[in-house]
C-alpha cells in the first residue's frame, strides 16, 4: 500500500506554491497526496487542475479581515448553532420517524464523502460512528426510554395480545393497507378510498376501533397510502418522487464545487423525506409536500445551473487528467 500524505495549506501563493512543489515531490515518490483547504480561495483554483485530491473545507480568518468578515461571523456561528439545535430538537419529540430519517441522512452523507477515502479509514469512521449510536441510546434517556417502550409495546403485541399499542395500531393499519392493495392493485381504491373502507376492515377484524380511528386520519406510511389509495401507479409515483431527484443529485456528486455542494444537500433532503416516509404520510399536509417541491427545485436549480461554468473539473488521484472544452 502507498503512503499517503496530507498537506494544509492555503490563503495566498507564498503557502501554496511550496505546498505544490513538496506535493509534487512527494507523487514522484510514489506517495498518495491529499491537500486540505477553503475551494472559495486561492488553493481551490490551484490544486485540483494538478491531479491532487482536493479535501475542502469552510473556513477564513477573522482578525484583520475588516469589518464585513467580522460583522459576518455571527451568522457563520448561528449555521452551526442552527444545525445543532435541530439536531437536538428531534431527540425530545420521541418521534421515530425523523430519528430514522435523521439515521439515513448520516449514512448517505458517509457514503457519498468517505467513498474515495482509503478502506481503513472509512471502517475507522464507520465504526466510530456505530459505538457513538449505541452510546446515544445507552445514556441519552429520550432514546433509551422510547426504545425500552417500543420493546414493551411489541412483546405486548406479539405475545400479549394487546393489540392497541402504539407499533401494534401501526401493524394493524399498514396490513389492512396491503390487503386494500392486493384487492385492487391496477387502480386502489381511489382519493380517500381506504378511510372510507376501514369500517369493513373493523367489521372483518383486521381493524380494532382504535386503530380505525387512527387509520381515518392518516396511513402512518407514505408509501402504503397511495399503494392503497391509487394502486401500482400510486406506489411507483410515491417511489419517483424520490427516487428521481435522489438519481439526479448522485450524478452531480462528482461536479463543480457549487454544485457538488447543492447535490449533497438535496441528497440530504431527499433522503430525509423518503425516510419519514416510512412511518410518516409526509405528503398528506400541503405543506410538508409544498416544502419538499420547492427545496427539491432550488436545490436543483443549483446543482445544474452552473454545471461546467466554475472553473477546471476537479482530477481524482489516480484519474485521468481534466479535459478541458472549447
Amino acid at each position: 500500500m502507498s503512503k499517503c500524505a496530507l498537506i494544509m495549506a492555503g490563503g495566498t501563493g507564498g503557502h501554496i506554491f511550496p505546498g505544490l512543489a513538496v506535493a509534487e515531490a512527494l507523487r514522484e515518490r510514489g506517495w498518495r497526496v491529499h491537500w486540505l483547504g477553503n475551494a472559495a480561495n486561492m488553493e481551490g483554483k490551484l490544486v485540483p487542475p494538478r491531479g491532487f485530491a482536493f479535501e475542502s473545507i469552510d473556513f477564513g480568518g477573522v482578525r484583520g479581515k475588516g469589518p464585513l468578515t467580522l460583522a459576518l461571523l455571527p451568522l457563520r456561528l448561528l449555521k452551526v448553532a442552527g444545525l445543532a439545535c435541530g439536531l437536538a430538537a428531534s431527540v425530545p419529540t420521541g418521534a421515530r420517524g425523523p430519528w430514522l430519517a435523521l439515521l439515513a441522512v448520516i449514512v448517505v452523507l458517509g457514503v457519498t464523502t468517505l467513498r474515495d477515502r482509503p478502506p481503513l479509514l472509512r471502517i475507522a469512521l464507520w465504526g466510530a460512528l456505530a459505538v457513538a449510536t449505541l452510546a446515544c441510546f445507552a445514556t441519552v434517556d429520550a432514546f433509551r426510554g422510547r426504545f425500552d417502550l417500543m420493546t414493551a409495546d411489541l412483546g405486548g403485541f406479539v405475545g400479549g395480545g394487546d393489540r392497541d399499542t402504539s407499533p401494534g395500531i401501526r401493524l394493524q393499519i399498514w396490513r389492512a393497507a396491503l390487503l386494500a392493495f392486493a384487492e385492487r392493485p391496477l387502480l386502489g381504491l381511489g382519493g380517500g378510498g381506504f378511510a372510507v373502507a376501514v369500517d369493513q376492515y373493523v367489521s372483518s377484524g383486521v381493524l380494532s376501533p382504535l386503530a380505525a380511528e387512527a387509520a381515518r386520519a392518516e396511513m402512518h406510511n407514505t408509501y402504503l397510502a397511495y399503494a392503497a389509495d391509487f394502486g401500482i401507479g400510486g406506489l411507483a409515483a410515491v417511489l419517483a418522487v424520490f427516487a428521481v431527484p435522489a438519481w439526479a443529485f448522485v450524478g452531480r456528486l462528482g461536479g463543480d464545487r457549487l454544485g457538488r455542494r447543492a447535490a449533497l444537500m438535496g441528497l440530504a433532503l431527499v433522503t430525509l423525506y423518503a425516510g419519514c416516509a416510512l412511518s410518516v404520510d409526509v405528503f398528506k399536509l400541503k405543506m410538508m409536500a409544498a416544502f419538499y417541491a420547492a427545496a427539491t427545485a432550488f436545490m436543483a436549480a443549483m446543482a445544474f445551473g452552473g454545471s461546467g461554468r466554475n472553473g477546471p473539473p476537479e482530477r481524482v488521484e489516480g484519474g485521468p487528467a481534466p479535459r478541458r472544452t472549447s
